[in-house]
């Protein structure tokens, strides 16, 4: 697995520059976070229930750990001066998925007198769908 695995490139085509997509498919895994969510899911079992607490700072620091994990994986090639910076947007969109699979979830947004599950689902299909038709890269 390269530096970049998690990075979304155009590429260059031969025709006068042309750029050719990274797949739908391969932009909407790249996309979501499962690594971060199924590691805020396991934690989310440890901690006891009703300690909201705990909850918040575990939610941060998943946010965190996806951030870093994140901008590291969509670096470009790591070989000194030629390195590319992390894709921004796609770390930002990634951050933004998580939120919405936290309030899907439940966890510490149930507690929240706004909270609707449903909500969340609707949330998660519509975002999962749009989100790689909008986002198509560098």
């Amino acid at each position: 697995m390269s530096i970049a695995s998690l990075r979304i490139n155009k590429q260059k085509m031969g025709v006068a520059g042309s750029t050719e997509e990274s797949p739908y498919y391969e932009r909407l895994v790249k996309l979501i976070p499962g690594e971060i969510i199924s590691i805020y899911v396991t934690g989310q079992g440890v901690i006891p229930k009703n300690n909201n607490t705990a909850l918040w700072a575990w939610s941060a620091a998943c946010l965190v750990m996806l951030v870093v994990l994140r901008a590291y994986g969509t670096r470009g090639d790591t070989g000194g001066a030629s390195s590319t910076p992390p894709q921004w947007s796609a770390v930002f969109i990634s951050a933004v998925s998580f939120i919405i699979w936290l309030y899907t979830l439940g966890g510490v947004f149930a507690s929240l007198a706004f909270y609707q599950a449903w909500v969340g689902s609707l949330l998660v299909i519509t975002w999962t769908f749009i989100i790689p038709f909008v986002y198509k890269g560098d």
